[in-house]
């Protein structure tokens, strides 16, 4: 039962989800299905070195060319990435449509495209892969651009011209031009400076022929930052690849191009080894004995010379040095070498694209689903962009821009339920809408008559998949009515999964990775073992995820501190749409006077210098048993505003904040540090400390009982009294912390940050209500 029993859900973490008493279980989230891993943002403000972003359009399977002048940079680019670098590529498909080609023939190429990135090795939980034409952002910032993009400029590019095949003196009085030349393929440029510029990338890796297009980007970005006064878009730099182009094999002077009519031309990647064999023996060269290397007076056996180099780079030989050990090889031999070479690189590349094919055609839409989990990561990106770039022009941000919508009207099994969805937040916020209830696809399954709430009107950016206890629905919690089956409920019901339990991984602060398991463990993603413990139940019932902390202690290199406090053992909740995590006043006041955190009582929010994420310092939480560390560096958070002290050091937001009279909550800054698996049929949560950034995979089923999560263990006599604060996690009242900090008593906060904003923008909430 294991393919039906484990599904792991997209978590868009650029919003931030909060957890009250008045919180609904609503859900109108697109679920992904096939991919084994989800993907995630842990962070809106992760600062990553690098965004690397490039694009291909989807002309079927690449050719030679296409990989040594390309993509295998993408893959190269993908594989030597720093901790926080983002790697984005995309198949440009709207870029296509400057183009002739049918729907079907549009379709087939997308697919073949998509396949053949899998195929030479790029990684979808390493990499962002979709489909441009999956993320409306591209489109609308190309209008945007087109605003402040060069008629002028425009005019000079080569695109257009090499297209319609005229010489690159021409302007637009040219007649052909007039007849011929259309908008799209005129402003081709400008949406390429819209997919570059809609991630941030700082990085292009693009051919020499390229280049100028980059330049245009360059050139837009410092335009548009000009015009409105910003420095939101960075001017990227292209990574121009070390291969030159290759060229034709029938033709060597100009460059390989699929659209050649002698297909013997172009080698692809998917070739057979006789295709290969059949096209390297009849490659162009000339009659002169030997190997030497001359573009100019050789260019059939040069372009040969040039991709066997190719081929052995990085470390390889240079065309000169080939040419000189194979001065005296007839050229016969020498090409049998060459087709040796390049069918020994491509073959493998050729049988795992029929893997992916074959497993797409047999599954159905497997590729689709791979590129829809990179889709969603990708308009994360991209939003947050659009976001930005609105406020800087002047227009008022769509709340639900950044989110994905559910329309009513384009579903033929959409029913009316009632009109009661009316939820508000503890800031003020709120939404209203509709109960409705449609037919939910997730991992190749359909759960019919599945209800969620439809917000028609919101003052929130917080979206909220509502799988925690029923007794949290706004229609049992505020109109009392009978619960309806949230997710978890609903899987059970169906027989797709056995337990209402799930495991939730978010993973580091600087991750783009990260997933949540329903009724299933991946022992891949902990440390150590899973211990058990008890929740706790308020006035009589199970209604939040409460457990008992025992302790809370401060290591760094040469000292361990543990916090002793009348507020231990506290009850925490845990809460994944909370930001920050807020202990009991004492101990944070302690924390604080260790770590010398400047605390702003005027948002209830501690500040310390960002250079901090770079000490040694561990802050680890106890559960009776169970112990979970958590780095510095997951504590220290930058706010994307250029906060900084009146000293003119650098300062971001500290991960822990007092609780004042409110139930002590561990948010997202610990949660990061833990592997959760909640059990609700039980009423137990099971922790491990998490294994940040880890690709090993090994799913367990949750099983039915009362020890039905695999290598968990009950914790031996748990504590199971303490106190509980009075409300939920996000606001801080009658806190008693002050500043006394010996190294932050002379700093100050220059400019201080609303609480919703250090809430929503600093600790990367998750679209998660638990």
């Amino acid at each position: 039962m294991l393919d039906q029993a484990h599904y792991k859900h997209n978590l868009d973490l650029q919003q931030d989800a909060q957890f009250n008493s008045t919180r609904d279980a609503e859900n109108t989230t697109r679920f992904p299905s096939r991919r084994r891993t989800a993907h995630t943002s842990s962070t809106a403000e992760a600062s990553p070195n690098r965004v690397i972003f490039s694009g291909i359009q989807p002309t079927g399977v690449p050719h030679i060319g296409n990989y040594l002048g390309a993509l295998r940079e993408w893959v190269r680019l993908q594989n030597d990435a720093g901790a926080k670098d983002k790697c984005i590529y995309s198949i440009v498909d709207l870029h296509a449509l400057t183009g002739n080609q049918s729907p079907h023939e549009l379709r087939q190429r997308r697919k073949e495209s998509f396949a053949m990135l899998l195929a030479i090795g790029l990684d979808p939980i390493k990499s962002t892969l979709f489909y441009q034409s999956d993320v409306s952002a591209h489109a609308e910032l190309m209008w945007i651009l087109s605003a402040v993009a060069s008629m002028g400029y425009l005019s000079r590019m080569t695109q257009w011209k090499s297209k319609l095949h005229l010489p690159e003196n021409v302007d637009l009085d040219n007649d052909t031009a007039k007849s011929k030349l259309k908008l799209g393929l005129f402003s081709y440029p400008v949406l390429q400076a819209a997919d570059i510029l809609v991630h941030g990338a700082t990085h292009v890796p693009v051919g020499e022929d390229q280049k100028q297009h980059i330049e245009f980007t360059r050139y837009t970005a410092n335009s548009f930052n000009h015009r409105f006064d910003t420095e939101l878009f960075p001017a990227p730099e292209a990574l121009i690849s070390p291969a030159r182009r290759v060229m034709s094999l029938r033709d060597p002077v100009h460059k390989m191009s699929k659209s050649e009519e002698d297909k013997r031309s172009t080698i692809l990647l998917n070739d057979t080894v006789m295709d290969v064999q059949q096209k390297i023996k009849q490659a162009v060269t000339d009659s002169e004995p030997g190997i030497s290397y001359d573009p100019v007076r050789r260019p059939g056996i040069s372009n040969l010379i040039e991709i066997l180099s190719h081929l052995e780079e990085p470390n390889g030989r240079s065309c000169e040095e080939i040419a000189s050990e194979y001065q005296s090889t007839r050229i016969k031999a020498f090409k049998d070498h060459v087709e040796a070479t390049i069918n020994a690189h491509i073959q493998p590349i050729r049988e795992r694209f029929l893997e992916i094919m074959s497993k797409d055609d047999m599954e159905n839409g497997y590729l689709q689903d791979i590129a829809a989990q990179g889709a969603a990561r990708a308009r994360e990106s991209a939003n947050r962009t659009m976001k930005a770039v609105r406020e800087a022009m002047g227009f008022k941000s769509d709340q639900c821009a950044s989110s994905g919508t559910y329309n009513a009207s384009s579903s033929s099994t959409y029913k009316y339920v009632s009109s009661d969805f009316n939820i508000s937040y503890v800031d003020g916020t709120g939404a209203a809408g509709d109960y409705v209830t449609d037919t939910l696809t997730i991992g190749g399954s359909s759960i019919s008559s599945f209800q969620f709430g439809i917000g028609y009107s919101s003052s929130s950016n917080i979206g909220v998949l509502g799988i925690g206890y029923a007794a949290n629905e706004v229609q049992v919690n505020r109109d009392g009515e009978a619960a309806y089956a949230n997710l978890p409920s609903a899987l059970v019901k169906h027989g797709l999964i056995n337990s209402n339990a799930y495991s939730l991984w978010l993973n580091d602060l600087d991750a783009n990775t990260g997933s949540i398991l329903f009724g299933g463990v991946d022992s891949g993603k902990y440390s150590g073992k899973l211990e058990t413990l008890p929740i706790q139940k308020i006035y009589g019932e199970y209604a939040e995820f409460l457990i008992i902390m025992t302790g809370v202690a401060l290591q760094n290199s040469s000292t361990h501190q543990s916090y002793s406090s009348d507020e231990l053992p506290a009850t925490v909740l845990l809460d994944s749409g909370s930001s920050l995590t807020y202990l009991p006043d004492t101990i944070v006041e302690d924390i604080y006077n260790d770590l010398g955190v400047v605390y702003e009582s005027s948002t209830g929010t501690g500040y310390v210098p960002c250079s901090m994420m770079n000490e040694n310092i561990n802050i680890t939480y106890t559960f009776t048993s169970p112990s979970i560390p958590v780095r510095i560096s997951e504590l220290v958070l930058e706010d994307g505003s250029g906060l900084k002290f009146n000293d003119g050091t650098p300062a971001c937001v500290f991960g822990i904040a007092p609780a004042g009279d409110s139930t002590a909550t561990l948010g997202d800054t610990f949660l990061r540090s833990a592997y959760v698996v909640y059990d609700l049929t039980n009423h137990e949560i099971s922790l491990a400390p998490a294994r940040f950034n880890s690709t090993e995979e090994n799913i367990l089923e949750i099983t039915n009982g009362t020890s039905a999560v695999p290598g968990a263990t009950a914790v031996a006599n748990p504590v199971t009294t303490a106190a509980t604060g009075a409300a939920a996690a996000w606001t801080v009242s009658a806190t008693s912390v002050t500043n006394t900090s010996k190294s932050g008593a002379s700093r100050s906060i220059v400019s201080s940050v609303p609480r919703h904003f250090v809430l929503g923008a600093a600790g990367a909430g998750i679209l998660l209500a638990l």
